[in-house]
């Protein structure tokens, strides 16, 4: 018994250090491939008019960066650009951008690759493979990321990280002082200099909780102005015109958004909807639905019976000027809807998991989740025609208090361009 002990024991010792020792593998690589395209970069003729943008690793047309990239094309020239650029991973998505007349790129195509070294701004809204990150040193780097007034933890701010660091403090400690250093944010922490970036923050509970979750942004490398997706002057994709076509045909709306979640689910995504499908075509209310677009909930796009299921890549906030009611649980959605002055109601079926595992709650938490909330379908299913009916009902008494506080000064896009556009 003692020698398999020992046995398992040696095992479980030599995995550890087969991970390490291909984490480190990885480190080395990295660190010779900077060190190329660094070097490399210094050929490079960037242009100050030339601006790259991307989402969600190259696969969407989205959030910030869609916003932001929308409204420099319609103004190009007032602004002085030459050329305001998408790159992609889908082909699809390369041509409808195309036949809008946009400059859009295949990721990997000679014209992609010109761009990356032409444009002097580069600007992702996820993760630095929104574009091709390796050939981002020498451009301004620019995160305008996807979460505002987030409930949940995420990145190093998430109880998982915690709890290691807590665990092994003098090794963190150790590891955060080496981590915050210029060698290893711009050659070690990702490619092409990515470690060392921009980040949009539209207030100062967001600052805190990035500088957490992103393992220390500097003070100086923060943006501070509002996030371009809730300023909706926007050219339509054909699917977005489809959907708000159906979704105008309905007085009442109800959006169901509920947020990413990792490993087994502890309900279904789609069993919301259709547990309410009767009561819903007795009352003619709409419900909408669409998982997080990270997610490995079903999302699958359907259109019946008062239900209509989103695909994952669909742009949510197009809609929210148009609903009646939010339904979400941890998702910083409920903060865009706040902007749009729409009440939210929180279903919350996993309430103590979540708040207890790997990603965990903010400090902003209980603050974040003030109004109706709900632990199961009966208890909402009891009270949604009510809530639909008087959705002023569903608002708190420190509603505004929250809108203005996560949401600031009324800011447009011009603001983040400004700013963007002077660290240059």
């Amino acid at each position: 018994m003692r020698q398999i002990i020992v046995l398992k024991c040696d095992g479980v010792f030599i995995e550890r250090m087969v991970i390490m020792a291909k984490h480190v593998l990885v480190k080395i690589m990295l660190v010779f491939e900077n060190i190329f395209f660094a070097f490399q970069s210094l050929f490079y003729k960037r242009d100050e008019r030339v601006v790259l943008f991307g989402s969600w690793f190259g696969k969407k047309f989205c959030d910030n960066t869609r916003f932001l990239f929308q409204y420099l094309v319609a103004n190009k020239a007032a602004l002085g650009l030459t050329h305001v650029v998408w790159v992609t991973h889908d082909a699809s998505l390369q041509k409808e951008l195309s036949q809008l007349g946009y400059e859009a790129f295949l990721m990997n195509s000679s014209q992609s690759i010109f761009f990356h070294k032409r444009a002097k701004i580069h600007i992702v809204c996820n993760s630095v493979y929104d574009i091709q990150p390796k050939y981002s040193f020498g451009a301004i780097r620019v995160n305008l990321w996807h979460g505002i007034g987030a409930v949940k933890r995420f990145g190093k701010g998430s109880l998982l990280e915690t709890r290691k660091r807590e665990k092994h403090r003098i090794a963190y400690a150790a590891i955060d002082k080496f981590e915050k250093t210029m060698v290893y944010r711009k050659f070690m922490n990702r490619p092409g200099g990515w470690g060392d970036f921009y980040l949009l923050s539209p207030n100062e509970v967001s600052n805190k909780q990035f500088y957490e979750s992103f393992g220390g942004v500097p003070s100086n490398r923060f943006v501070q102005s509002t996030y371009p997706r809730v300023h909706l002057n926007s050219v339509l994709l054909k699917k977005e015109e489809t959907v708000l076509k159906r979704v105008k045909q309905f007085q009442r709306v109800i959006l169901y958004m509920p947020t990413f979640r990792q490993g087994k689910q502890d309900f279904c995504f789609s069993e919301l909807g259709e547990s309410l499908k009767s009561l819903l075509q007795k009352e003619d209310i709409l419900w909408v639905q669409k998982a997080h677009s990270a997610s490995n909930l079903d999302g699958a796009p359907n259109d019946e019976n008062n239900v209509l299921s989103l695909s994952t890549d669909f742009e949510t906030n197009l809609l929210l000027p148009y609903i009646t009611l939010l339904i979400t649980d941890y998702s910083s959605v409920a903060t865009d809807a706040r902007y749009f002055n729409k009440p939210v109601v929180f279903y919350l079926p996993d309430y103590e998991a979540y708040k207890s595992g790997n990603n965990g709650l903010t400090v902003e938490a209980e603050e974040l989740l003030s109004g109706p909330k709900y632990y199961d379908i009966k208890s909402l299913k009891e009270q949604i025609v009510d809530l639909v009916n008087s959705p002023e009902k569903a608002k708190p008494d420190n509603y505004e208090l929250i809108r203005k506080k996560y949401w600031g000064p009324d800011l447009d896009v011009s603001d983040v361009w400004n700013k963007i556009y002077k660290l240059r």
